[in-house]
């Protein structure tokens, strides 16, 4: 079993150019669910970081754009969580249990896509941010 904080070197293309990356392997991971969530394969996702990095080095630059979209959308999720329960307060009594059987069913792809595109968005920007700063 592979350690999580293993480092791996692995080559990549960024903006037609062959180069490798060292990450951690969870980074690895986490990145290739990213890009698998949101269409685009990972040396798509690590070209759009490439672009919006400024000087930052490519790899503290991929850990922070990790870190910068699992943390939306983890707030996006407890949104979603807050509203649901929200809806369940106005509904009498006997629709709360229904409603709640249904807030515990998996989400659906289209959800879960689209949630992952706009913390996407969010986590290029704010990483265009951090680094330009």
């Amino acid at each position: 079993m592979k350690k999580l904080a293993t480092p791996e070197k692995r080559n990549i293309v960024l903006d037609g150019r062959r180069t490798t990356l060292q990450l951690e392997y969870y980074c690895w991971q986490n990145a290739a669910k990213i890009s698998a969530d949101t269409n685009q394969t990972l040396d798509e996702l690590l070209n759009a970081i490439w672009r919006r990095k400024a000087s930052m080095a490519m790899a503290p630059a991929v850990r922070l754009f990790l870190m910068l979209y699992y943390t939306d959308y983890a707030e996006r999720v407890s949104e979603d969580t807050f509203m649901t329960a929200a809806q369940q307060d106005q509904n009498g009594p006997e629709d709360q249990e229904w409603q709640g059987l249904r807030a515990a069913e998996p989400q659906s792809a289209p959800i879960r896509s689209a949630r992952a595109d706009d913390s996407f968005a969010f986590a290029l920007k704010r990483l265009y941010e951090v680094a330009a700063s």
